[in-house]
């Protein structure tokens, strides 16, 4: 038993040797694998620094190649700046250049002009010079024969007293001519009392004004020396006088500064009941807080006159002066064609301020009519404008159902639009429905349109020529202010002038909108945000539409 047991263990101590040197051997193998991995791994290591400092100097490279391509890039763009600046310095100069030659060439046509002229005159010298020595001489030779004729004129004594007795007639005749323009003399005398009775009594109208002022502490207790800035010439006939309106200007004696325009209406040139109408409109627009472009109204008189020929009634509105109108302005600029345009930064000044005024107005149910550059004044500065004459203007009540049956075409028919002109052109006169807040937009498009370009777009009966005319006459507006609006840095300004005109001068009155939405719309373009006048609209929509 035991020597099975040792030579069990025997077997057991082999095995256990055998294993061991089994795994020498594989401890072997795995160190030299460990090895030769060790080896690759350090060789790869190697590499891929090797290949990361290779990279990293060319991305060096590349980031000067980069900061050298920006470099000339900058240089390149700043070359460009300098050229395209030389380019608007020569422009300039070429148009200044070419304004001067007009100028020299305008010169040189005055100058051959009078060159031409003064050759006429010298020839005209000449021949009269003549003439005269041709005259002379006849003159010589006619003396000579009145010499003979008076011998024979004394032997003619009949013949004188018969000159002599018409020549009397014809002093008797003169003085019938004298006593007949001495009583011209009279009725001109006469007429001239007539006249300054009634300017007499236009200053007695003004005083009572001026006191119904001070009474209200609008004129701080100040005197007015009233002078005639409009008075029509004398007329003819006094009834005709009576029948124009006038308007006169009042100056602030105690300030010599602020002046006033006092409107004479009477009533033989409009209805009592439509100048009553003015008037409350101008005191419901005084009573609220309105825009700056709209005029102040101060107070009004009503004056029964009684004159030779007829009875009628004055009545006499005081507003704020203002020197110019927009009319005047335009026809200006026409007749100096050499002028630049009328400047981009006040035009597009106007158009919000004008925009404000008439949406605060349409939130007021109050629509003007009668849109024109006539109607619209500026300031002695030419930096503000102001809405006048409400005599056309209408309240729109019942402003939920927009559209009003139209009798009557109010306005000036060259600034109608297209659904008015057609009801104005049409002669059976046929009642229509419109939309007079859109009307009033149409015609403000045709006004800024006509201060831009100075023509108003040719009117055709084909609507899709009379919409190509319009697109036409904006487009001459977009290029005759692109250059200024480049520079003054107003060409995001000018594109949005752009779009309220497109949108104003719509054809379709459905496609138009009227202030209300005009004004949200400027505000929406321009990211403006008038809060003041955007409150006055939304509080008198809602009443409104309540």
């Amino acid at each position: 038993m035991d020597i099975e047991l040792t030579n069990e263990f025997t077997k057991h101590q082999h095995f256990i040797d055998f294993l061991k040197k089994e795994h020498l051997v594989h401890q072997g193998f795995q160190e030299r694998k460990f090895n030769d991995l060790t080896i690759q791994i350090e060789a790869i290591e190697k590499f891929y620094i090797d290949s990361i400092n290779t990279l990293k100097k060319e991305i060096s490279k590349l980031n000067l190649d980069i900061e050298n391509q920006n470099k000339e890039i900058v240089t390149q763009r700043n070359q460009y700046k300098d050229a395209q600046n030389k380019l608007i310095n020569i422009d300039k100069e070429f148009h200044q250049l070419e304004t001067q030659n007009d100028a020299n060439i305008n010169k040189m046509k005055t100058l051959e002009l009078e060159k031409s002229s003064n050759l006429e005159k010298i020839q005209g010298l000449y021949n009269e010079n003549s003439d005269l020595e041709s005259q002379l001489s006849n003159l010589n030779e006619k003396y000579k024969e009145i010499g003979k004729d008076i011998k024979s004129l004394k032997n003619n004594n009949k013949s004188l007293i018969n000159e002599v007795k018409s020549i009397s007639e014809k002093l008797e005749d003169s003085e019938s001519e004298k006593s007949r323009l001495e009583q011209e003399k009279a009725n001109l005398i006469k007429l001239n009392e007539d006249f300054s009775n009634e300017v007499k009594r236009c200053n007695i109208s003004i005083e009572i004004m001026r006191k119904r002022i001070e009474e209200d502490n609008l004129a701080e207790e100040s005197k007015y020396e009233i002078s005639e800035e409009k008075l029509n010439k004398t007329k003819e006939k006094e009834t005709k006088f009576i029948s124009q309106l006038r308007e006169f200007l009042a100056t602030d004696m105690a300030s010599k500064s602020h002046k006033y325009a006092i409107k004479t209406i009477p009533t033989l040139k409009k209805m009592e009941e439509d100048i009553i109408k003015e008037i409350k409109i101008w005191e419901k627009i005084e009573k609220a807080d309105k825009p700056k472009s709209i005029p102040k109204f101060y107070n009004w008189s009503r004056e029964e006159v009684s004159t030779t020929t007829c009875k009628h009634v004055d009545y006499h509105l005081i507003f704020d002066y203002f020197p110019n109108s927009l009319k005047k302005i335009i026809t200006n600029l026409k007749n100096n064609k050499n002028s630049d345009p009328f400047p981009l930064k006040k035009l597009i000044h106007f158009t919000k301020s004008l925009i404000h005024a008439l949406s605060y107005l349409q939130s007021l149910k109050v629509c003007h009519r009668d849109m024109k550059p006539d109607n619209l004044l500026v300031d002695e500065t030419c930096d503000n404008i102001f809405v006048i004459d409400f005599g056309e203007s209408k309240e729109v009540r019942h402003y939920a159902k927009k559209l009003l049956t139209l009798t009557t075409v109010a306005g000036t028919p060259k600034y109608l639009s297209p659904e008015l002109h057609k009801v104005y052109s049409s002669p059976e006169k046929k009642l229509k429905k419109i939309n007079l807040f859109k009307s009033d937009v149409f015609a403000l498009g045709l006004v800024l349109l006509e201060l831009g370009v100075l023509e108003l777009p040719k009117r055709k009966s084909d609507e899709e020529k009379y919409r190509d005319n319009i697109e036409n006459q904006i487009l001459k507006f977009q290029k005759k202010y692109e250059e200024m609006a480049k520079v003054e840095d107003l060409k995001k300004e000018l594109n949005n002038l752009l779009v309220i005109l497109r949108l104003s001068l719509k054809i379709e009155s459905e496609e138009r909108p009227d202030f209300i939405e005009l004004f949200f719309k400027m505000m929406e373009i321009s990211e403006e945000n008038d809060e003041k006048i955007r409150n006055i609209i939304l509080i008198s929509d809602k009443k409104k539409n309540d």
